[in-house]
């Protein structure tokens, strides 16, 4: 008696996670099949970290092989499961190796979309009561995530320069994010952030016209953000208008 070896398909989730990517590598992420992506993982959570481990191989490809666009649909993929779920706790430990490896990169693009990732990450956490253990996972890693965040907030900005504008603004907002959930883990390690962190706003959001909140009283703005909630995202006026803090 023989046996009948049928070809065995990989795991859904693996099909989900590259059918993601457009056949043309100039396009963004196929929204039909992200869609797919995120009602496979609403059935199935369990698989969160299975995804991510995917996404992060294809990331790690594509960095090496300088394919920026790639990267990015990577990134962009990611950036919106997490906005997409509630209980973003099994994102947390991928979302921080993955943020690292992004912000290793001396990329503009790449640390501007690690920090977009955190900001929807960072806000996502602070709006549960059980996310306590997912907070001490960024307090545990923040030797990895505050560095890199504080060293773009004081990106130099030269002759009107749209991207280090934006690595600026995507930094502070971020920031700003982190340091509110670390407060809520470990209230006693952030608090010398806190200051540094105002400083860098004001040095970025000094590099454009002042939009009007900046004229009310900035530091008592600032400070009730990191003391009230995080933002949400990064919003960006058309033909190079400064940027919006949305809450």
């Amino acid at each position: 008696m023989g046996n009948t070896c049928a070809p065995q398909k990989g795991p859904r989730f693996k099909n989900f996670v590259i059918a993601v990517y457009s056949d043309d590598p100039h396009n963004g992420p196929v929204r039909e099949a992200l869609g797919k992506l995120q009602n496979y993982i609403a059935s199935n959570p369990e698989r969160i970290p299975r995804v991510c481990r995917k996404i992060s191989k294809l990331l790690t490809i594509y960095l090496k092989r300088q394919k920026a666009h790639r990267v990015m649909v990577g990134v962009q993929m990611l950036r919106d499961l997490i906005a997409h779920f509630d209980d973003v706790s099994g994102f947390v430990p991928h979302c921080i190796s993955i943020c690292s490896m992004l912000f290793s990169y001396s990329t503009v693009e790449y640390r501007i979309g690690a920090a977009d990732v955190l900001t929807i990450l960072c806000y996502k956490l602070a709006g549960r009561v059980d996310g306590e253990h997912s907070c001490r996972l960024l307090t545990d890693s923040k030797g990895k995530l505050l560095p890199a965040l504080e060293t773009m907030c004081l990106e130099t900005v030269s002759n009107d320069d749209a991207a280090t504008l934006r690595c600026r603004y995507a930094a502070v907002v971020a920031l700003g994010n982190v340091i509110f959930c670390l407060h809520g883990a470990l209230a006693n390690n952030v608090n010398c952030h806190i200051m540094p962190f105002l400083r860098n706003l004001m040095d970025a959001m000094r590099s454009g016209e002042k939009p009007e909140w900046m004229e009310r009283e900035p530091f008592t703005v600032l400070q009730q953000h990191i003391k009230s909630g995080p933002l949400t995202a990064l919003h960006f006026r058309p033909n190079g208008g400064n940027a919006i803090l949305r809450a």
